[in-house]
């Protein structure tokens, strides 16, 4: 079935032109903001790098403790729990508006 010239230019108008076109990258988000306390569980899983430069201690675990707006310590708190074998949190991931977590 032949497709007219009317018909094609008519789809053409709708359509636009099309070609390849490469993906943007999705947009970094911000940091997050940081917490007011961390507190580690478990065992301190690197203590022998503790001093050289870089250094970053890993324990089993890790909370990061945000006060909500006008505290000063820990009132109902709210838990979240991640991880579960697939390695560390990444809290800038869990706060982004896409998300839908509040970052504070």
């Amino acid at each position: 079935m032949a497709v007219s010239a009317e018909k094609s230019a008519r789809e053409q108008e709708y359509v636009g032109a099309i070609g390849l076109v490469t993906p943007l990258a999705p947009p970094k988000p911000p940091p997050a903001p940081a917490p007011d306390e961390t507190w580690h569980f478990g065992r301190h899983l690197n203590p022998e790098d503790e001093g050289e430069e870089g250094y970053v201690p890993v324990y089993d675990g890790t909370a990061w403790v945000y006060y909500g707006k006008d505290h000063q310590g820990v009132d109902r708190p709210v838990l979240m729990a991640d991880g579960f074998n697939s390695g560390p949190t990444s809290w800038t991931s869990c706060t982004t508006p896409s998300s839908g977590a509040s970052t504070r």
